[in-house]
């Protein structure tokens, strides 16, 4: 008769093929998410100094190293349960481009040459606009 098994691994490769293993119990998976998944691969990363390719590119989601669509839309919400994932899968971070940060800039209408009014709401107007400067959102 085989051991049940208690525990499920999965392993996250850095860019540089070193891979941390992330576990849990089996009868917790249901409570754990994808997103606490991201947190712990952080956190992994961190105390392996795995970081290094991409210092200031945050990880954001996870995805299958044999590019698993389904599998990686699934990883992509984060509220999502890890329980769809099998015991010791391979998935890679995904890093998030801080050319899109937000910051404190305030984008009003003057930065826009007006093409035409679109639509009227009840609160708004939508208008066809062309960028008149460069910025970044």
């Amino acid at each position: 008769m085989k051991p049940i098994k208690t525990e499920k691994i999965i392993y996250i490769e850095a860019d540089n093929k070193k891979r941390v293993q992330i576990s849990f119990e089996i009868a917790e998976e249901d409570n754990l998410t994808c997103g606490w998944l991201v947190s712990e691969t952080i956190r992994q990363f961190a105390n392996h100094n795995l970081q290094e390719p991409y210092p200031k590119r945050p990880i954001v989601a996870l995805q299958t190293l044999d590019n698993i669509v389904t599998l990686d839309y699934w990883l992509s919400d984060l509220e999502r349960s890890v329980r769809v994932l099998p015991d010791r899968m391979i998935l890679k971070p995904f890093y998030g481009n801080t050319e899109y940060s937000i910051t404190n800039q305030k984008i009003n209408l003057s930065y826009f040459h007006i093409l035409k009014l679109i639509g009227t709401g009840g609160f708004s107007k939508v208008y066809l606009g062309k960028s008149l400067k460069k910025f970044s959102l």
